[in-house]
């Protein structure tokens, strides 16, 4: 059924009207969130189902699946603060622009209110490389975002290595993508009343 507003309107109008009522229905948000986080879950089973044939399938299979995981377990908790955030300010959506570009979970998950343990935060940071590029794509597009980090401390502290997004994973990761999920809808959920 067409909105009787939006036949007086430009096909530009019209269209900048469905934008911004599908970016801010949560509904919308919390179906693709858990539409991406429900695969995901898919090929997790089917990664720790490979274990018990073998140390040679279960790596096969965990390389060939497990970074596909990673991007659809990221972007399931991408979806879902981007919905606490339009929970909490509809108006962040204006003009037909969607302004939370990028996949920096680590600065949307804080801005949506959810504070992270350090083991998640570390997840967090392996999940925004699988969506950018490790996911999709063998390389990324600058062989520097393969580059280890050394970070230097105060003596007698040795040097930190910082490993590069998108480059390590664990099967372990599925429990705190599903933790930080539950946690999201929390948040969504005090959010919407």
């Amino acid at each position: 059924m067409v909105d009787s507003r939006a036949e007086n309107q430009s096909p530009e109008g019209q269209a900048r009207q469905r934008f911004e009522r599908s970016a801010r229905s949560i509904e919308s948000w919390r179906f693709h969130a858990h539409a991406l986080l429900d695969v995901a879950s898919m090929l997790w089973t089917e990664i720790e189902d490979a274990r018990g044939q073998g140390v040679d399938a279960h790596v096969d299979v965990l390389h060939r699946f497990g970074p596909i995981a990673e991007m659809l377990g990221g972007l399931g908790i991408e979806a879902l603060a981007k919905a606490v955030r339009v929970a909490k300010d509809p108006k962040l959506i204006s003009d037909g622009k969607w302004p939370l570009r990028g996949h920096d979970l680590l600065k949307l998950i804080s801005s949506a209110g959810l504070d992270l343990d350090p083991s998640e935060r570390s997840v967090l940071v392996q999940l925004k490389g699988f969506i950018e590029w490790a996911g999709r794509y063998p390389i990324p597009l600058d062989a520097s975002r393969l580059t280890l980090k050394v970070i230097t401390r105060e003596p007698p502290a040795p040097p930190a290595i910082e490993v590069p997004e998108g480059t390590v994973m664990s099967t372990a990761d599925r429990h705190v993508i599903d933790r930080v999920a539950s946690r999201l809808e929390g948040v969504l959920k005090e959010a919407i009343g």
